[in-house]
């Protein structure tokens, strides 16, 4: 499944991300409305183009500093409160 572009889960059980770290050549992600709290596993997908967590626990977005290939992210109803790991990416 290393080949997967686009996964999407929404409004599903799920509760962590490390299952999918390694499938790098992942394009799109959305897992919205999911109980998933951690971004740490996605880190090293550097293809992401788009990111979609609307509506997680997710609170900490540092993660996402190496994901310099995105282009769409959206993460409204989270409880991120510090959007400082966006600067770098509007290079």
């Amino acid at each position: 499944m290393t080949k997967l572009q686009i996964l999407r889960f929404p409004k599903n059980p799920v509760t962590q991300l490390e299952p999918i770290a390694s499938l790098s050549n992942l394009r799109e992600l959305d897992f919205s409305n999911t109980q998933v709290e951690e971004l740490l596993p996605i880190q090293n997908l550097i293809y992401l183009e788009t990111l979609k967590f609307a509506g997680t626990p997710v609170k900490n977005m540092k993660y996402l500093q190496n994901l310099k290939n995105l282009k769409t992210l959206e993460f409204y109803n989270t409880k991120v409160g510090n959007l400082d790991v966006l600067e770098p990416m509007s290079d």
